[in-house]
């Protein structure tokens, strides 16, 4: 079951701080374990965990909720983002 509780972060200028995946350099958003964030990348099952408290999304969410991202991200491989570097009008996601 596809969580419907993952949270897009559709704003560019914090999603460049957040990380990518280190195969794509995209994420599709995150989810709440208690108060600690997850960004994850759905096609390559990647997760990297951005901090604590960040964002007061995990104050709201409910018991089901936090079972089924918790379930969702014990399938998922703990990852080091790759940051996103602006070059002028390009993009680019280093893999170190």
């Amino acid at each position: 079951m596809m969580p419907t509780n993952i949270i897009p972060f559709p704003d560019i200028r914090h999603a460049l701080h957040c990380g990518g995946c280190p195969v794509c350099g995209k994420n599709d958003g995150y989810l709440n374990l208690g108060a600690q964030h997850w960004f994850i990348c759905r096609v390559h099952k990647t997760k990297w965990l951005i901090g604590e408290n960040l964002f007061d999304s995990w104050m709201t969410q409910t018991i089901p909720q936090h079972l089924v991202a918790e379930r969702l991200l014990r399938t998922y491989h703990e990852v080091t983002p790759a940051r996103e570097q602006m070059t002028g009008e390009k993009l680019m996601f280093p893999l170190d």
